[in-house]
């Protein structure tokens, strides 16, 4: 049985003019619903990774070591730390990751650390990539469940690939993103408990607890499972720490103690005008970057908004946090960027933001490992003047994000399933008999209605 639907509902958020145009007047509920969607999103997470591998394809032939990888554009941090985890030592990552990471170690073929185990090591990471990706791409599914198609902007962003197999922040990406998937649902003390081993995979994720406070308090939702829950995750942190060692633990914080500002972070470009900030204060600035992160999710969660009555979305407000961690951190690799890309997925942001964004992120790639042979070869390198340039472009792209999430500027994003529903409505108000339904007050129609296209700039 057939259902027609509003000729307006589809279109714009979608690129359907490059896959085949929108889904028809008459096409089933199912067709329309994320379980007729979940095959081909599943299916399409294969091309990112597939993509990643193809950017590493002369690391993988050759190997990973040496400066070559850094011209060549295919360098990874994983194979390095292959030798250590197979050791049982400390990797400097935090531990959730160690964990996933060291077990997979132990998984893939091959002895100690050569270039053929490290080959090994990355292909079986890429096929974990995969799985994490589909479990990622159906989450973000779930949390637009009347517009699972916005999980395109995850799947087919251009950046995905970029980061993708540098490092293994696709876990700590996982699991953040499912604990404000269960807070929107209202399982509050998984998504604590999601959101504290989010956090020690990778500290980004620490922003988001501020996001959710402030959605709770914003709402007047308790926030006692939540923390009832992060106790929970801190306590299964505490049992790896206890079979894996200690030093999983102390280890990432003595780096992070003894850093200096490193590579995409705004506090570089004094170093990379010959007057370095010292490695003393830099501890320091990191600590006053979190404070105004969290100040700004906070500002932005219950400024004045004149032009609506709504609040912000649950989606918009966790990507102005993670945006404003990124700004203000001491450090922004590369592959941070994969913590954006699910956020703008589950934000009300559109394509046309996401592909300004990710366009920029693409052209800043291939500048930084410029820039990094260049240390050992400058007549080859970029000039550090150049990556400056780019070093800012890239920022500014993230600083777009946030201010488009945020509505700042006279343009407010419109209402989305990632926080409020019809009439500034948030998921907080409903009833526990609505939620165990499945539905608000005028069911999910309402709760998740599109995006049409008067409101898309």
């Amino acid at each position: 049985m057939t259902q027609s639907r509003p000729p307006d509902v589809a279109g714009t958020q979608t690129p359907w003019r490059v896959v085949g145009g929108p889904l028809g007047r008459h096409t089933t509920d199912r067709a329309r619903s994320l379980a007729g969607w979940a095959g081909i999103l599943v299916a399409l997470t294969a091309i990112p990774t597939l993509l990643g591998l193809v950017l590493r394809g002369w690391c993988l032939v050759n190997g990973f070591g040496g400066q070559v990888p850094l011209w060549r554009a295919c360098y990874s941090d994983l194979p390095s730390m292959l030798g250590a985890l197979r050791a049982g030592e400390a990797t400097g990552d935090p531990i959730v990751t160690g964990a996933v990471t060291a077990v997979l170690a132990e998984i893939v073929p091959g002895t100690g650390a050569d270039a053929r185990a490290q080959t090994a090591f990355v292909i079986g990471y890429a096929l974990l990539a995969v799985v994490l990706l589909a479990a990622l791409t159906l989450a973000v599914g779930t949390f637009r469940i009347e517009e699972p198609e916005r999980a395109l902007l995850l799947v087919l962003c251009p950046a995905l690939p970029l980061g993708l197999l540098i490092s293994a922040d696709l876990v700590g990406v996982l699991l953040a993103v499912l604990a404000v998937l269960a807070w929107r649902l209202r399982h509050d003390a998984t998504a604590g408990a999601l959101l504290a081993l989010a956090v020690f995979s990778r500290s980004y994720a620490l922003i988001l607890a501020v996001v959710l406070v402030a959605s709770a308090l914003q709402h007047g939702r308790s926030v006692r499972r939540l923390g009832l829950g992060g106790l929970f995750g801190l306590v299964v942190v505490g049992a790896l720490a206890t079979a894996m060692g200690w030093q999983w633990l102390s280890a990432p914080l003595k780096q992070w103690w003894n850093t200096v500002p490193s590579y995409g972070s705004v506090w570089m470009v004094p170093n990379l005008a010959g007057s370095p900030i010292s490695q003393s204060a830099t501890p320091w600035i990191a600590l006053g970057g979190w404070v105004l992160a969290g100040t700004v999710v906070l500002w932005v969660a219950w400024r004045p908004r004149p032009q609506t009555s709504q609040a912000v979305a649950l989606g918009d407000l966790a990507l102005v946090g993670v945006a404003m961690a990124l700004l203000t951190s001491t450090a922004v690799p590369v592959q941070a960027s994969l913590w954006l890309v699910p956020l703008v997925a589950l934000s009300s942001l559109t394509w046309r933001d996401m592909l300004i964004w990710a366009g920029i992120e693409v052209a800043y790639f291939p500048m930084v490992w410029l820039y990094l042979g260049g240390l050992e070869n400058p007549n080859r390198g970029l000039p550090a003047g150049w990556y400056s340039f780019f070093l800012l472009l890239r920022l500014a792209a993230i600083g777009y994000l946030a201010v488009r999430a945020a509505g700042i500027g006279g343009w407010s994003p419109p209402a989305s399933p990632a926080g409020t529903g019809e009439g500034g409505q948030d998921e907080s108000s409903l009833d526990e008999a609505q939620v165990e339904q499945g539905r608000g007050p005028s069911g999910w129609a309402d709760e998740f209605a599109p995006v049409r296209s008067e409101q898309v700039p």
